[in-house]
């Protein structure tokens, strides 16, 4: 874990200010070590890490930290090193992140946990077992699939928290259907309005209630095309997440990259929002 700003940080932002500096704008990708991206995930909150990623595609292939538009132009700090010239804007301003502080507050949640353990173990020496609720654990989530890009693209656009592959379903004693019922899982569900970042869902169900509790929310099934299945997934999935999660504030939304007239017709007659990328 780096103390202060790493090395690898400042390299980065090298990249990026002399791509600044030379052309007057700002890259749109940068060429990294794949285990400086891990060590972004490490060090930032999921909401940082998409700030960063909303103004710049950043591809681990062990490149030098090479910062590149789409116009054939770049800056290679692995060559030039920092730029004699400098930006009128640095690239840690322009993506709002301090890593400084970051790693500072990584650190102190480290060691308030540690100490948080350290008196949960004291008192089960005790005796005194200490009873904690179920902490909600998201994770950053990171575009893989086609599919994912689609849902990506549409999240970009429309911001807030995004949630993907939402638990609904399964076995829950307050819930109108039996034991036997399987657990869906929803591609996608933002809460509009709420703190950038996108995360994988965990199956904390009480949880995920208090997240959702008050919110106004999407719930998002995304297909290449749009098809009769991604329409009865999105009729039952929008009840089933009403019924469980206790919301009444929900859109059933399909992300897809290609329509049907007549699909997108019984969408609107459901009041299914469809959105075509």
């Amino acid at each position: 874990m780096p103390n202060g700003e790493s090395k690898n940080w400042i390299r980065f932002c090298g990249a990026i200010d002399g791509f600044r500096a030379h052309y007057r704008s700002w890259p749109n990708r940068v060429r990294v070590p794949k285990f400086f991206i891990e060590e972004l995930q490490t060090v930032l909150s999921p909401e940082l890490f998409a700030k960063i990623e909303l103004k710049l595609i950043l591809i681990g292939d062990d490149s030098p930290y090479i910062a590149e538009d789409g116009a054939g132009r770049s800056y290679n700090y692995g060559s030039n090193g920092f730029s004699k010239i400098k930006p009128e804007i640095r690239a840690f301003e322009w993506l709002g992140v301090n890593l400084d502080m970051e790693t500072k507050k990584y650190l102190k949640e480290r060691v308030d946990l540690l100490e948080q353990e350290v008196l949960s173990l004291k008192n089960e020496l005790k005796g005194k077992k200490t009873k904690k609720p179920k902490k909600l654990k998201l994770s950053a989530w990171i575009p893989k699939t086609d599919e994912d890009n689609l849902l990506n693209n549409y999240w970009t656009k429309i911001g807030g928290k995004i949630l993907v592959e939402v638990p609904v379903g399964g076995n829950h004693p307050d819930l109108p259907w039996d034991h036997h019922c399987t657990t869906r899982r929803l591609d996608g569900v933002i809460i509009k309005g709420d703190d950038l970042g996108k995360y994988k869902c965990s199956h904390n169900i009480e949880g995920l209630k208090n997240l959702f509790k008050g919110k106004k929310v999407e719930i998002i099934e995304v297909k290449k095309s749009i098809n009769r299945t991604a329409i009865g997934q999105v009729v039952a999935g929008k009840t089933m997440f009403k019924q469980q999660y206790g919301i009444k504030n929900v859109k059933g939304v399909i992300v897809c990259g290609s329509g049907d007239s007549a699909l997108e017709w019984v969408c609107k007659q459901h009041g299914i929002k469809v959105v075509k990328n």
